[in-house]
């Protein structure tokens, strides 16, 4: 636990550094805003949340803004009401690589952060002795796909403790690597405690000894104003359904140009190849596209894809800046109630989540409560509020997601919920 009397100076500092003047805000019914206060309660207006219960569990699901719902139902009715099928899927992926700085070619479309996994873990070239090194905090889609790939290749896993400092950790992957060492699979920000892994010092060091940068990114986008290509990985899966507050079952693959052609497509159908024919004289595939559009494939629900755009949209509106502000300072004022009101009976489990001034880095806060029953708590309190119980690690501790969406009042109340409890 960092010095409990610098965290709770820096945390009242960022509090006033990221009260960013609101910008006019698209939606005419939220014109006008007397303070910060009114802003923000006007953007959880822009949201289809039950006003009796608070939300704290973006990181597992994020509720879509009305905004996006109207998008996909429009979008459905005019598909379903003319039979077009006729639309512009290119258009779809200039506007995600926008969003994380890439290019269009590198885009992949997927479902969900699991089935860009899959793809990688199942299309690298890896042979038998091989090695991939995992974390000791995976979520079961990034963990499951390159177990199976261990199993079915006869690969070896190395597993990287995230215990320590980033300096600790980084030592820790050196040690670790190997001439077999062919895979860093690791994710962008952890599921159990929310700590963001120093992946541009990582992709660093894998650069020095050719070894490919597989991050999984479900938390990344949505919540940090992400640059993919600034970050210099070779492979980036996440998912819209999060922190993007999209469409649910809609996500995407980042595979960087220059590595395209190390990942052979297992899945393929129609949009993935050049040419193709099955006859008497010639039964052959002419090739896969020349970009990332190779590995996906067939009919799109396009509606769900013009709702992700109109995620985007409604973030940008806001400012990608602002809303990661808002985020952190949220997750900030959690850690300052938590410290205040709590500190003796629980125990933080992401110190490493603050940067060296001690400033929250993410928008997730993972904790235990000593001497009770953790899960407990979660049955109870899930009841009128959404949170996420951790079982992953053997932690059985609580997660706290903390987005736009939110407020300190919300916090307030969680805080005097965990005190009620403790005191039983």
């Amino acid at each position: 636990m960092p010095n409990r009397r610098i965290f709770l100076k820096t945390a009242s500092q960022l509090f006033i550094g990221a009260s960013i003047a609101p910008e006019t805000y698209p939606l005419s019914a939220f014109s006008s805003f007397n303070t910060e206060n009114d802003y923000w309660n006007s953007i959880r207006g822009a949201f289809p949340l039950e006003k009796s219960r608070a939300f704290f569990n973006c990181a597992t699901l994020g509720p879509s803004p009305k905004v996006v719902l109207d998008k996909v139902y429009q979008a459905m009715q005019r598909i379903d009401g003319t039979g077009e099928m006729s639309h512009d899927m290119m258009a779809i992926r200039k506007r995600i690589a926008q969003f994380v700085q890439v290019d269009a070619s590198e885009i992949v479309l997927t479902k969900n952060t699991t089935e860009g996994v899959n793809i990688i873990a199942n299309g690298l070239s890896l042979k038998k002795g091989d090695e991939i090194i995992l974390t000791n905090h995976e979520h079961v889609g990034n963990a499951l796909p390159w177990l199976n790939r261990f199993k079915i290749g006869h690969l070896k896993i190395k597993v990287l403790d995230l215990d320590g400092d980033d300096n600790v950790l980084l030592q820790r992957l050196q040690k670790l690597t190997t001439s077999k060492t062919k895979v860093i699979a690791v994710p962008h920000i952890t599921c159990t405690t929310g700590r963001v892994l120093p992946i541009k010092k990582i992709v660093e060091w894998a650069k020095t000894k050719g070894i490919f940068t597989f991050i999984d990114g479900a938390h990344g986008v949505g919540m940090l104003n992400l640059d993919l290509k600034d970050l210099g990985c070779d492979f980036y899966a996440t998912c819209c359904h999060k922190w993007l507050l999209g469409p649910k079952g809609t996500g995407f693959l980042y595979v960087k140009k220059g590595v395209q052609e190390a990942v052979k497509p297992y899945f393929v159908g129609a949009g993935v190849d050049k040419g193709w024919e099955i006859s008497t004289k010639n039964t052959d595939i002419q090739g896969f596209m020349p970009s990332a559009e190779r590995f996906d494939y067939g009919t799109y629900n396009y509606a769900m894809w013009e709702g992700v755009v109109a995620a985007m949209d409604f973030m940008d509106s806001i400012g990608k800046d602002k809303v990661e502000a808002r985020i952190k300072e949220l997750n900030a004022y959690l850690r300052l109630k938590l410290l205040e009101n709590c500190e003796k009976s629980i125990k933080i489990l992401n110190p490493n989540s603050l940067n060296t001034e001690g400033v929250v880095q993410s928008g997730m806060l993972g904790f235990k409560i000593l001497n009770k029953d953790n899960k407990a708590f979660f049955s109870e309190y899930f009841k009128q509020t959404r949170v996420r119980f951790v079982p992953e690690s053997g932690l059985d501790s609580l997660r706290i997601s903390t987005h736009i969406f939110n407020s300190l009042a919300e916090i307030d109340d969680l805080i005097t919920f965990l005190k009620e409890y403790i005191a039983r």
